[in-house]
């Protein structure tokens, strides 16, 4: 057996280690913390014989004394997240039942690096990185919600594809970082024009979409019309002036189809015809 006293055993440990007791007025009172705990918490064994609303914020106490009188109530041991000063924590509670008031023993484990890996990954894989804006499984997922609202609400969903024709010529003269660049600006500039609970992709390449609730055919002109104008401006990238266009496509759901999928290739269509003329046009589903 080891003779490593359990103390020096509990303050080596990085987990966190709280050990509450339930007193007779149904109070959780702090009766043991190892020393990753007392840092955490910004607590010493003063606390001792305290309780969570004695030595904690309102809110994260009550939260607390929630979480370990409902650890008293189940048969196997729970789990939660808590967020104090910044860091993350997956806290697991266990009973002890040794005669005498019930302990609860919450070993408390960082998991902030965890999280913010998960949320990059999630965001990676939601948003272009280029842009910051949604990519195709980003679109697709918020797309589901908004035309149920849509549907709901009766109102139109303009569905526009745009392509940035001004960015090959760009790439081939500049180089691809003013490529990248060029994208940027109009992203940045495609914003500019849209609400903030607008939908905006970039979906690969030069190719952007946009879904923007409307009441009628006329509001989808007039965004059109905005946008021809963001999107034809002159841009001055290190002091030199070049040329942007680009060819916008337009569908409105559900006047002109009853699905995505479809309202999308209608807007397809329209770009199609747009690109056939010089400069920045749109063209819209009749």
């Amino acid at each position: 057996m080891s003779d490593l006293p359990v103390e020096l055993i509990l303050d080596n440990m990085s987990d966190l280690v709280f050990v509450m007791r339930l007193d007779d007025s149904n109070d959780f009172r702090y009766v043991k913390m190892n020393s990753s705990a007392m840092r955490a918490a910004g607590l010493t064994s003063m606390a001792y014989g305290a309780t969570f609303y004695d030595v904690l914020d309102p809110y994260e106490a009550e939260f607390l004394d929630k979480q370990y009188h409902h650890a008293l109530t189940t048969v196997k041991p729970i789990s939660f997240l808590f967020s104090h000063g910044g860091q993350i924590g997956e806290t697991k509670l266990d009973i002890v039942r040794a005669g005498g008031n019930p302990h609860v023993i919450g070993t408390v484990r960082d998991i902030t690096e965890r999280v913010s890996t998960e949320q990059r990954l999630r965001r990676e894989a939601h948003f272009d990185a280029l842009t910051g804006l949604m990519n195709r499984h980003g679109l697709e997922e918020r797309l589901h919600t908004s035309l149920a609202e849509a549907e709901k609400t009766g109102s139109l969903v303009a569905v526009m594809v745009i392509d940035v024709d001004s960015l090959k010529t760009m790439n081939d003269t500049w180089g691809h970082l003013v490529g990248d660049a060029v994208l940027q600006e109009a992203a940045r500039r495609i914003q500019g024009v849209i609400r903030k609970e607008d939908i905006v992709a970039r979906i690969g390449g030069d190719e952007f979409i946009l879904a923007v609730h409307i009441q009628t055919r006329s509001d989808s002109i007039l965004l059109a019309e905005r946008l021809r104008v963001a999107l034809s401006a002159p841009w001055v990238h290190n002091n030199v002036t070049m040329e942007m266009s680009a060819s916008m496509g337009m569908a409105l759901f559900p006047m002109h189809a009853a699905t995505f999928q479809e309202v999308l290739r209608l807007a397809d269509e329209a770009l199609y015809k747009a690109k056939q003329k010089p400069g920045t046009h749109y063209e819209c589903k009749e």
